[in-house]
């Protein structure tokens, strides 16, 4: 209970580390002895109390290596701790540019292929017509494919990782030993595939939502000057925009945030219980779109019992219930200046209620969507339209 004691100690200590790095980025003197509620003293530097990770020179260097493919491999896919593990490091930041165009450039591939069947069966299982009115589905069809294939792999190689793992039920090891927990090559690989996937499915949402165009700057009305790029919201826009951009800030900050302090296996279990349910989120929304009612009721109730079990009970009262109790071993047992602790100790509960949250207001969505099912024996789905399906279709016919 010390870290919720501590917790307005916390705020402080972190108001004050961002003034110091906001007059260090504008090259002014600090002004933190200027402001009362702040802090004088600060920790030292978060790096400088975790053990050092070598770059791919400092391992060339150990090891009496020359640079190449080879010592190459050796560090990246044989070496356990290194600066790959830590995505706020230069070794990891240019892997992850590297899987970030890589991925973008298999899923722009795959999505042709999805789409086009996402044609094919629209056009066989409800005809031409239908398959005309309704472009805007089979373009989305062709994300939750890219989605669905995504999640299943990332789900099956997380299960391989960390399933029998005995911090799932022996929670206090999450932390132990923490910051000398050796980060494997699997979960270095693991944490850079999520993180570029993360940041592809950033890109994707504004893709999806926004339409961009280039205009005349001086052919605005009343002869105003006018931006040279128009942004309008596409047609394929989700309805829960607002909630999913806010979802992706949280999960990313929570990616890069995690691999910073060292947080990796508390953050692997974050992914994994994340995954394993959007497996059925991806067939629900693919049935609903194609409108195959019974594989659509089938994959929703999946939908709803793992969402239920992975993330209304395991991420709150197994993951968070950890960060809450038993990552305060980290100070109390000196594993870093308890100061430190404390000063990142906001930020990430800030995340894990925003994102527990975001949960909970999926799952009301997931009623209403189940109340229609049971008593007005139709299925809209409120994720994709903020006021339903029907109410956007009866829109464009007026």
């Amino acid at each position: 209970m010390d870290a919720i004691k501590n917790f307005p100690y916390g705020l402080s200590l972190a108001a004050a580390s961002s003034v110091e790095n906001l007059c260090s980025l504008l090259r002014i003197s600090s002004c933190r002895d200027k402001l009362p509620f702040l802090p004088n003293e600060l920790p030292t530097p978060l790096n400088t109390q975790l053990p050092t990770l070598p770059s791919f020179e400092t391992f060339l260097s150990q090891n009496g290596l020359e640079k190449g493919w080879k010592s190459a491999y050796k560090y990246a896919f044989e070496t356990d701790s290194t600066a790959l593990g830590v995505l706020t490091t230069k070794d990891s930041f240019v892997v992850l540019l590297i899987l970030v165009l890589i991925l973008r450039r298999i899923k722009s591939v795959l999505f042709k292929m999805f789409t086009t069947l996402g044609y094919n069966l629209a056009v066989s299982t409800h005809g031409k017509a239908w398959q005309q009115e309704n472009n805007e589905k089979i373009v989305k069809f062709g994300e939750y494919c890219f989605r669905l294939a995504y999640h299943s792999m990332i789900s099956i190689i997380g299960l391989y990782l960390f399933f029998n793992k005995p911090w799932w039920s022996d929670t206090p090891l999450l932390w132990t030993d923490y910051p000398h927990q050796p980060v494997t090559v699997g979960m270095t690989w693991y944490y850079l595939m999520q993180s570029a996937y993360n940041v592809d499915a950033m890109i994707s949402l504004m893709e999806l939502s926004f339409e961009y165009k280039l205009q005349n700057p001086f052919g605005g009305k009343n002869k105003l000057i006018q931006s040279p790029l128009s942004i309008e919201w596409s047609p394929t826009c989700r309805g829960d925009f607002r909630e999913m951009f806010i979802h992706h800030i949280v999960t990313n900050s929570l990616v890069i945030g995690s691999s910073h302090v060292r947080i990796t296996v508390p953050g692997s279990m974050v992914f994994l219980v994340h995954d394993i349910s959007d497996v059925p989120v991806d067939l629900s929304k693919l049935a609903n779109f194609m409108k195959w009612k019974t594989t659509t009721i089938c994959c929703f109730l999946t939908m709803v019992l793992t969402w239920i079990v992975t993330r209304m009970i395991i991420l709150p009262f197994v993951i968070y219930k950890s960060v809450i109790f038993d990552s305060p071993m980290i100070a109390d047992l000196n594993y870093v200046d308890p100061r430190t602790y404390y000063m990142y100790c906001p930020f990430f509960h800030l995340m894990m209620i925003s994102i527990i949250s975001l949960h909970f207001y999926w799952f009301h969505l997931f009623i209403k969507i189940g109340y229609d099912l049971a008593f007005k024996k139709k299925l809209v789905d409120y994720s994709e339209h903020k006021d339903g399906e029907e109410k956007k279709v009866a829109k464009k016919e007026n």
